[in-house]
């Protein structure tokens, strides 16, 4: 009987133990999924201000956990009466509200989802009033989105003319010191045009009174982010690809290029390239142990934070759709001298890939190639080959490279390179 008791108890402990276990398992996991809720997206209210029936506003936002969905974003404006919204990016953004009523009140905050509904992610009150003053209302990237322009709006209230002139100053720093250019004001609406803003720019109007010169208000605009680097198809040959990389940043932002080589729907090559690696503004990519006269398509995207918004980005820089050359056969001879090079060059070429035989010489005893000169010639053609001999006057400095190589005179990609050599003057 005692037995049978500590046997009941014991199983009886057992089952409240695994009972507990459980609990404390589905708790973990609880707290696990709380922790990996997306983080909200940041958002500042940079600059607010209430004029007689407007209210100007700046705001950023980054999104750096990529929690935000981005169609949801926007500025809002609103009191018991009114509600007023506008669609707005990541980074920087800046603009105005008008037609509101006077001396009143309004809430101004910022909105996005990021899955679980519109959350505030910043607000303030600003209250509309009729005060003197000069305000630069906002600011639009307009053109071209590589080289945009942008577009100023200002608006001036001096009902008792105090002002004698009003400017809008517009300048950048470099290596501490300040460089800035100015407009000047002429209307109480007026809208500026500022080209070639490449760097954040600091924006002030200046009012010139019988006191002297007053600072009335000032911004600063950021540019949207751009990655200027590109990639082109170089050269094709029977069995290679070259592409040039031309990597273009300030230095901040760190990318990974990625070229994808496909052959059809296989994809036959990969390389990633992150540009830390990178030495100098031009890389050479280079698929060698192609098949001949096959089409392949070539892929090449940049990926990074963007730092306006923090936000990892990936743009597509290159795809294009390329067919290795059919098969030909090339030899030939260089002969050196002390002045000259003396080339004998034969081509089997059924398909008459190549019509132009040509040399480039560079300078490269410096810190940056120079080119010297280069020059073209005509192949004698045969029954079943074509041929071509010339001679190459050597430059007279320290050192040097030569390109020999023949191309098709409409399309300059496709060409074969026979001899690239770097030579030192004796």
């Amino acid at each position: 009987m005692n037995d049978s008791r500590r046997r009941l108890k014991k199983n009886q402990y057992e089952i409240v133990k695994t009972w507990l276990s459980s609990f404390v398992v589905t708790a973990a996991v609880i707290v696990a999924v709380t922790l990996f809720i997306p983080k909200s997206p940041e958002a500042k209210i940079l600059k607010s201000e209430g004029l007689l029936n407007m209210i100007t506003y700046q705001v950023a936002v980054t999104d750096e956990a990529q929690a935000l969905k981005l169609d949801s974003l926007m500025i809002v404006l609103e009191n018991q009466l009114e509600r007023y919204e506008v669609s707005i990016g990541l980074g920087e953004t800046s603009g105005y509200f008008e037609n509101l009523k006077d001396n009143t009140d309004y809430r101004l905050s910022v909105y996005g989802n990021k899955g679980f509904g519109q959350e505030r992610l910043d607000s303030v009150v600003v209250k509309t009033k009729d005060s003197p003053g000069g305000y630069i209302l906002g600011y639009r990237p307009v053109g071209d989105p590589m080289e945009p322009f942008y577009e100023v709006d200002v608006f001036i209230n001096d009902p008792e003319s105090m002002y004698q002139s009003i400017s809008l100053y517009y300048g950048y720093t470099y290596d501490d010191q300040p460089f800035y250019q100015f407009t000047e004001i002429t209307q109480n609406r007026e809208t500026v045009e500022l080209m070639h803003l490449f760097g954040r720019t600091h924006l002030y109007l200046e009012a010139i009174t019988s006191s002297g010169a007053i600072v009335l208000d000032e911004m600063w605009l950021t540019p949207t982010f751009r990655l200027y680097s590109s990639f082109y198809l170089d050269r094709v040959d029977k069995n290679q690809l070259d592409l040039s990389l031309y990597h273009s940043s300030d230095g901040s932002v760190d990318v990974t290029y990625k070229v994808d080589l496909f052959e059809g729907n296989q994809k036959r090559f990969t390389q990633t390239i992150p540009s830390k690696d990178l030495e100098g503004y031009e890389h050479r990519i280079i698929f060698t142990n192609l098949k001949a006269q096959t089409s392949y398509r070539v892929v090449a995207t940049a990926t990074y934070i963007n730092p306006s918004t923090l936000r990892e980005e990936t743009v597509t820089l290159l795809e294009e759709d390329v067919t290795t050359l059919s098969d030909y056969q090339v030899t030939y001879t260089i002969t050196t001298s002390p002045m000259y090079l003396d080339v004998n060059i034969t081509v089997v070429d059924p398909s008459h890939l190549f019509q132009v035989p040509y040399v480039e010489i560079y300078d490269i005893s410096g810190e940056y190639p120079i080119w010297l000169y280069s020059e073209t010639y005509s192949f004698t053609p045969a029954i079943n080959s074509k041929s071509v001999q010339f001679n190459i006057l050597l430059p007279d400095v320290a050192i040097y490279r030569i390109v020999i190589g023949i191309r098709n005179q409409q399309y300059y990609i496709i060409r074969h390179v026979i001899h690239d050599e770097i030579y030192h003057k004796e």
